[in-house]
């Protein structure tokens, strides 16, 4: 098929901050989930979710005025879930406190999205700026960056060939090490299926394979 239509709504949107702000995700992680986005085993195939702005109530109130017989998924009580747990503890306290948090957070989402756009299009310009014909970046341009902006730039071209498994930490060390290195010295991020490497003036990228010992 060319899409698959996702029935996640306004309410499954905060849900999903809230758990990736309790595991210290970056501005990628708190935008959550796209309206239109790529499927995450088929690049090719995508992911459609034209409910994002409407809330639970809103849907439960159509089905009980329509008649609309559904099913509830009996693991949806399981609070082992992480999700569950948001669902059924948390947020009932969050909007018993402040009445309006549904509103506002989804303010909030919007506005992380926005500014993560932004800092790709930063990413594409320093691209631009700093790679050679080749495709490989030129250390010689890349360390006159700031440490923020050259960690912004490896995030990016990470997110470009869909390495998803890391440790941010570890970017930011790489990224200090870019910045603080010298011609002849060499830098290795090893991640679990790619790797980036600064070696002279060129810093270059690759996708290997797991290798387990025997």
């Amino acid at each position: 098929c060319d899409a698959i239509m996702m029935a996640h709504h306004a309410d499954d949107q905060i849900e999903t901050f809230l758990m990736k702000l309790m595991r210290g995700s970056g501005l990628k992680g708190l935008r959550g989930m796209g309206e239109d986005s790529p499927c995450w085993y088929d690049q090719s195939i995508r992911l459609l979710r034209p409910l994002l702005k409407t809330t639970r109530y809103q849907l439960e109130s159509y089905v009980a005025e329509h008649g609309i017989a559904h099913v509830e998924d009996t693991s949806n009580a399981d609070l082992k879930y992480d999700r569950n747990w948001v669902r059924r503890q948390l947020w009932p306290m969050i909007i018993g406190r402040y009445e309006i948090a549904d509103i506002n957070l989804a303010k909030s989402i919007s506005f992380v999205g926005e500014a993560w756009e932004l800092t790709q299009e930063l990413a594409r310009m320093d691209l631009v700026q700093s790679q050679e014909s080749t495709g490989v970046l030129l250390w010689t341009k890349v360390k006159d960056l700031s440490v923020a902006r050259i960690k912004n730039l490896l995030l990016h071209i990470m997110d470009e060939e869909n390495v998803t498994h890391f440790s941010t930490n570890h970017i930011e060390q790489f990224a200090a090490g870019i910045k603080d290195a010298t011609m002849d010295s060499s830098n290795e991020l090893r991640l679990s299926g790619f790797t980036m490497t600064k070696r002279g003036k060129r810093i270059t990228w690759s996708h290997h394979e797991n290798r387990q010992a025997a």
